[in-house]
């Protein structure tokens, strides 16, 4: 649907279910729905779940169990999706999927990283091993970029620190 000239200004995927957002002039609005089909929801019922998206405050974010990630996803919005145990949320037309498993970070990470994306560890259930750090690690290159701006930026490192630090 990428590649057309639909008037999309958002995507979800969640359990077998492709949710839809179309906005702009009403003509255009109603031929991608004609051409799109489904069914249309509610106003005030696709509010609250876009903006439960947006905010993290959707029933797919609450709870995280013991041992368990959320992880945040940046994968090209062509990639398949990825074979890894757990619930699974796809958004930004499949560039952002949000990951609820118990697998480690590095199997996670390398999976990311073989589809050209990367990841981070969103939030946590009590118990979950965090030594990995929450970001991807950088290549050399990037943290060659990474530390010239925040010594530029941030020269007293007072911001995030602990975070993406060198």
């Amino acid at each position: 649907m990428g590649g057309r000239p639909l008037p999309i200004t958002a995507s979800a995927w969640r359990e077998g279910t492709l949710a839809v957002r179309l906005a702009g002039a009403e003509p255009a609005v109603k031929s991608a729905r004609t051409s799109l089909g489904g069914e249309v929801v509610d106003a005030v019922e696709a509010e609250r779940f876009w903006a439960g998206l947006r905010e993290q405050t959707d029933s797919f974010f609450a709870g995280i169990p013991p041992k368990v990630a959320l992880w945040r996803l940046s994968l090209p919005s062509i990639t398949e999706p990825l074979q890894l145990p757990g619930a699974q949320l796809m958004e930004w037309g499949g560039g952002q999927r949000w990951w609820i498993t118990d697998t480690d970070a590095q199997t996670v990470r390398i999976s990311a990283k073989q589809a050209g994306g990367h990841t981070t560890i969103f939030r946590t259930g009590h118990g979950y091993d965090r030594s990995a750090g929450v970001f991807t690690t950088l290549p050399a290159p990037l943290m060659k970029i990474h530390r010239g701006l925040k010594t530029a930026f941030d020269p007293a490192r007072i911001f995030n620190r602990g975070r993406l630090d060198f």
